[in-house]
């Protein structure tokens, strides 16, 4: 736990030994190791209380502890962020600095200076103030956290000194999960050396130690220092909007507000918000004041979906902070949270999966290296987070490699607890655990967002990536009419399906609900109209399948009422 300072003059005194240096003499030598050993006192030596609390206390408790606290009105270095783990105490993106899968070296301290955890630090030479070191090598979504000992509860000044040689970054502050600031834009300044101050009014902080977080929504620049100062009553500040994000499942809104709302729920009004989504309207059902009260919870009429562009404006009356109204605010951008969605057709690359259970990631020798998902056993399985546009049959193709005679892989579609089986693929040997084959096999995917569930059905094999594209109608299919009529529609209780000639032989007809899940299933031998009972189906749209034991099937939408 105990830094040394190594002289620069045994540095050279050991590069003569090793041949890459001229003979300093006898006594440049002597005063050399002297100097070295006088650095190795005790009272010489830095005390590094971060490897001590990451040896010691770290790896019983994710809580965090102040490794300084601060008060208001003096410059927070940002070097100074609490002790405890990633994703606690701080996050970064590059933690780790040998990777055995791949034999590959990485900087997991791109200053190696002052602490010796995740967060990137350099010397710093800001003439305004500094400690010595900077945070810098700032990346988008990384943060530090602070304790801050705030005196009285008041509207402050927030000073942040930072410096960048690209275009800046975007930051935000939040406290105990609330945000305290509006997303901030800090300048280029022509270089990592050039310091420049940005201040932004109005930020509320209440009082007693609090644990504050500097994010990096962007990154791209380096941080020294930022300061509370200038405190006035927090009545005189504006009740304003700061920051907004979905919810990871696509269902709600948070939206951070810089005071606590003191409506109550029954007087909030959910049209007093226009929410849109790649600019077609959402409808928000109903609005609620979360046990935070500076966060509103919107929860929005169809869920929403990774990478559209959500925006959402208020032009209102009926949010207020006591005798304070909401300030209107229009198209502002909302956080999108929602996990990575893959659009098929496409490819995936198989270790991008959304969650995974049993199997193991490896260095893949196939064309394009990378990686590959091995070690499947009976029960394992990946999931994938996917939109189909377009009902109808797919093309699979799964690039894999095993030493088994046979393997079997399931595919399933589904959502939360509830998944239907689309189609079951056999896996043959393939002469080695990194000799690479591609196999086919076709199924039906209704149209929507949903997870398709990659199953083991027996092992072991190894995965490098799968594929699916719309399946071409041949033969049969394309020579005669392939429609089926579906009326009423919308239908309420019952709906009537009928089928043209080509449907000989036994039917199977299912319905699947907007995000995938097979809602309904029935099969079917008649070749006259078939009635079918509905009344067991909520409101809403429906896809349904008709299909034959050959493998021919047709898709049509249905809504429900």
């Amino acid at each position: 736990p105990l830094k040394v300072t190594v002289n620069p003059d045994y540095t050279r005194f050991i590069n003569y030994w090793k041949g890459t240096a001229t003979n300093p003499g006898v006594e440049a030598a002597f005063q050399a190791v002297l100097q070295f050993a006088l650095n190795h006192r005790l009272e010489n030596c830095t005390f590094q209380k971060d490897v001590v609390d990451a040896m010691i206390r770290q790896p019983f408790t994710t809580e965090t502890i102040p490794y300084k606290i601060y008060k208001t009105n003096e410059p927070i270095f940002a070097v100074d962020y609490n002790l405890g783990r990633n994703g606690f105490a701080y996050f970064d993106n590059d933690t780790a600095d040998y990777h055995l899968n791949t034999n590959v070296y990485t900087n997991w301290n791109q200053g190696w200076s002052y602490r010796n955890d995740g967060v990137d630090i350099e010397p710093c030479k800001d003439s305004d103030a500094n400690n010595g070191f900077n945070v810098g090598w700032t990346g988008n979504r990384e943060w530090m956290e602070y304790t801050v000992d705030v005196d009285s509860t008041a509207a402050y000044t927030l000073s942040i000194r930072s410096a960048s040689a690209s275009g800046g970054s975007k930051v935000r502050l939040e406290t105990e999960g609330s945000s305290i600031s509006q997303v901030i834009s800090l300048p280029g300044t022509s270089g990592w050396g050039n310091w420049r101050t940005t201040e932004v009014s109005g930020i509320i902080l209440e009082k007693g130690t609090r644990k504050i977080r500097f994010i990096f929504d962007q990154g791209g620049s380096n941080l020294n220092y930022f300061k509370f100062s200038k405190p006035v009553h927090s009545d005189s500040a504006d009740f304003i909007y700061l920051y907004s994000e979905t919810s990871t499942d696509g269902e709600t809104i948070s939206l951070h507000l810089s005071k606590p709302v003191t409506t109550s729920n029954n007087e909030l009004n959910q049209t007093d918000f226009i929410l849109t989504i790649n600019n077609i309207p959402v409808v928000v059902n109903s609005v609620l004041v979360t046990e935070n009260q500076k966060i509103l919870l919107l929860r929005v009429a169809e869920k929403l979906f990774y990478g559209g562009t959500i925006r959402l404006t208020y032009n209102g009356s009926s949010v207020f902070s006591n005798n304070q109204v909401l300030k209107s605010f229009s198209n502002v951008t909302v956080a999108n949270k929602l996990p990575v969605r893959y659009n098929l057709p496409g490819r995936i690359q198989s270790e991008n999966f959304s969650f995974n259970n049993g199997m193991v990631s490896e260095t893949c020798t196939d064309v394009g290296g990378g990686f590959n998902m091995g070690y499947a056993n009976p029960g394992d399985y990946l999931d994938y987070l996917v939109y189909i546009p377009t009902a109808g049959n797919y093309k699979f193709n799964f690039r894999v490699a095993s030493e088994r005679s046979s393997s079997q892989i399931i595919i399933r579609a589904g959502e939360g607890n509830s998944f239907t089986a689309v189609d079951t693929v056999t896996i043959t040997g393939t002469g080695g655990w990194q000799t690479w084959k591609t196999i086919s096999s076709t199924a039906f995917l209704p149209e929507g967002r949903y997870t398709l569930r990659i199953y083991v059905r027996s092992g072991e094999f190894n995965t490098n990536w799968f594929e699916a594209a719309k399946a071409p109608v041949t033969g049969l299919k394309t020579e005669r009419n392939t429609g089926f009529r579906m009326y009423p529609n919308p239908a309420g209780n019952a709906v009537t399906i009928e089928t043209d000639g080509i449907w000989f032989g036994e039917k199977i007809i299912s319905f699947y609900n907007s995000v995938g899940q097979n809602v309904k299933t029935g099969k079917y031998f008649e070749s006259k109209p078939i009635e079918i009972d509905i009344s067991d189906l909520s409101k809403g749209l429906y896809f349904i399948e008709i299909r034959t034991l050959n493998g021919f099937s047709r898709t049509a939408k249905l809504t429900v009422w």
